[in-house]
């Protein structure tokens, strides 16, 4: 949330929120399309193999240590999550002695990147590997569910009452 003591557009709020609700989770950074840095502005593209002779790249190419030498140990993760939710708030100002918001969220959470273990930090890396889920990797959609963190509803309320005294 954005908060400010000068009023900002209300197109300007919309458009901000609908971006950063509705896309959050699903658009990765990392495999955004970004002009190719080991190619000329203009002129003739240098005689590459592989994705370093496209004129675009996926920007984790870009910062990976070595990317001449291409995919050697790099894995490309099939991770996959999804946050929907619907935010409705109220809010009174100061008038006769009381001041409330109250704040209610309404969201969905699916994910296949995090399982119920790694939340509760059961990492164990001495020996046993409690780190195990079973996958269905003929069809990665079967593995999409709802997050371990999910929280459905959630109600905030806060409120300032001015007692009749002490002024």
């Amino acid at each position: 949330p954005l908060n400010t003591l000068q009023r900002l557009d209300d197109n300007v709020v919309a458009q901000w929120r609908q971006q950063t609700i509705a896309s959050n989770g699903t658009l990765n950074p990392a495999f955004q399309q970004v002009a190719n840095p080991f190619q000329p502005a203009g002129g003739p593209p240098r005689p590459f193999n592989g994705f370093l002779g496209q004129a675009t790249v996926e920007r984790w190419r870009t910062l990976a240590p070595w990317p001449l030498l291409g995919d050697m140990t790099m894995q490309r993760t099939y991770g996959f999550s999804n946050f929907n939710s619907l935010q409705i708030s109220l809010r009174r100002s100061m008038a006769n002695g009381l001041m409330f918001d109250a704040h209610y969220t309404w969201s969905k959470a699916l994910d296949f990147s995090t399982n119920e273990l790694q939340l509760n930090g059961f990492n164990n890396d001495q020996g046993g590997n409690l780190n195990f889920e079973i996958v269905d990797v003929r069809n990665l959609n079967n593995n999409i569910r709802y997050s371990p963190n999910d929280t459905p509803h959630r109600f905030v309320f806060n409120y300032l009452y001015e007692l009749p005294f002490g002024k």
